[in-house]
Parts: C-alpha cells; sequence; structure tokens
C-alpha cells in the first residue's frame, strides 16, 4: 500500500519506519507536498496543525484511512 505521513518527526518517522518494514510504500508530506495522497494518511504533526492540513487536504481525504495521532495536550 502506499501510505502518506504528515509529520517528520519522531513518531511520524517511527511509524513510518514500521510500515516500511512491512513492504508498504512510504512517503512524507510536508508543507510543499504536491503529491498524491495514499491509501492510508497518517496525521503525525501538532494539533495545531491538522486544521491547516484537513482544510487543503480534507477533500482529497474522501475514501482513504485517516490515522490522527495528534494530541491536544
Amino acid at each position: 500500500m502506499k501510505i502518506t505521513i504528515f509529520g517528520k518527526g519522531n513518531m511520524g518517522k517511527a511509524i513510518g519506519d514500521n510500515f516500511d518494514a512491512c513492504g508498504n510504500e512510504v512517503e512524507y508530506a510536508g508543507r510543499e507536498f504536491i503529491g498524491e495522497l495514499g491509501d492510508i494518511i497518517v496525521l503525525a504533526v501538532p494539533y495545531t496543525a491538522v486544521d491547516g492540513i484537513l482544510r487543503k487536504w480534507g477533500p482529497k481525504m474522501k475514501d482513504k484511512v485517516l490515522i490522527d495521532i495528534t494530541n491536544p495536550v
């Protein structure tokens, strides 16, 4: 599967490494990301960044699996 991870911090990298180790294609999406979203999307960003990501990418997330590991604390 193709996995898109928003966030390249410790958690995003750890999750990406696990997906990669299982033979999946992993790509990391930053602010300038212009690629196609994968079958699974992971939000591994600060809580305050989620709203902007959903505003920009929300419509393209339809019919995708979304994993959100953010925490408002």
